[in-house]
């Protein structure tokens, strides 16, 4: 366990991660993992051709027009060879979570007590922060409790679009909390010219009196009647579902059989803490899965950040999808 000082000069625990560094703080002013970051730019592209020579280098060489590469300013080095268009919109991770340090400032959520779980992934070409709002809580009932958290994804290397949303942290199993529809914004964009930071950034400060609305939502979950039976329907029809790829299959195998006896064990396991065959229990099942990928491997895995957030996303599908909607609706009639 290493140790590293933020600019208040108090002392934050890092822990070493396969691929990447993680450092966990309450400080929102403290980007010290992201300073190295903080300046990045577009550079011109050249061919070594021996017949051109470049008057600012001394080297023969031709631009490539219309392509770059992106240099760290402050290390001088070439973080990027793959060539970016003009039309890439560089987005680095210091400026990026500086400009959701200001709308939070300028925000009622700057009062608020704050965790943040900051992110570096490949060398720092992928970045990911999580702010955690405690005081920002809903109970969904005695002991069973989830908290307002705000996630942003980004990537220096046209590996990742931006993506922004918010969401909650169950704080009894640990699990990270994701909402469909319009329960909670979700924002996605690529680093074209279009991409605004600004306003994507900008709406998530707003979503805590949202998050606070979806304790209507979890009690329905909670008195939602949902049998192993309509469960395991869910995942068939939903998360489980055979996929294109696997067209010559589908005669055999009509769902991802592991897959859907692993999250039926999870929906098991809820029964067991006492949630009964409830969707409240089906929701934490999906939540489980989607969190805790590096239990579910049995080693570390240097993709893990990748795994999660395809995870989270594919739980929001199962949660906008009809059958869901259903029985959440169900649960309305019989009352």
């Amino acid at each position: 366990m290493n140790e590293i000082v933020n600019f208040r000069g108090e002392t934050n625990n890092v822990k070493a991660i396969r691929n990447g560094m993680a450092v966990k703080h309450n400080n929102l002013l403290d980007l010290s993992l992201y300073e190295e970051y903080g300046k990045v730019k577009k550079v011109p592209l050249h061919v070594l051709d021996g017949n051109t020579i470049d008057t600012q280098t001394g080297v023969y060489s031709t631009e490539i027009k219309g392509y770059y590469g992106l240099l760290n300013v402050k290390t001088d080095t070439v973080i990027q060879t793959k060539p970016v268009s003009e039309t890439y919109k560089l987005v680095p991770h210091y400026n990026l979570f500086a400009l959701q340090n200001n709308n939070i400032f300028d925000s009622s959520l700057r009062d608020k007590k704050m965790e943040i779980h900051d992110r570096l992934y490949e060398d720092g070409l992928k970045a990911h922060r999580t702010i955690y709002f405690p005081e920002l809580k809903v109970d969904v009932k005695q002991g069973d409790s989830v908290m307002f958290r705000i996630d942003i994804f980004n990537s220096i290397n046209m590996t990742w679009a931006l993506q922004v949303f918010t969401g909650a942290y169950r704080s009894l199993c640990r699990n990270s909390c994701v909402f469909g529809g319009e329960k909670a914004y979700h924002g996605i964009s690529k680093h074209t010219s279009g991409l605004s930071p600004e306003s994507m950034i900008g709406k998530t400060v707003y979503s805590s009196d949202m998050f606070l609305e979806h304790k209507h939502t979890m009690d329905k979950w909670l008195h939602a009647p949902c049998s192993e039976q309509n469960f395991s329907q869910l995942l068939k029809e939903t998360l489980c579902k055979n996929t294109d790829k696997y067209q010559h299959l589908k005669d055999k195998v009509k769902f991802n059989e592991k897959l859907h006896d692993h999250l039926l064990d999870n929906f098991r396991s809820e029964l067991n803490s006492g949630n009964g065959h409830t969707l409240w229990s089906g929701y934490n099942a999906l939540t489980s899965w989607s969190t805790h990928t590096e239990e579910q491997r049995g080693r570390k895995n240097q993709n893990v950040h990748e795994v999660r957030r395809k995870r989270e996303n594919q739980v929001r599908n199962v949660l906008d999808s009809e059958l869901w909607i259903d029985l959440e609706n169900a649960s309305r009639l019989a009352n």
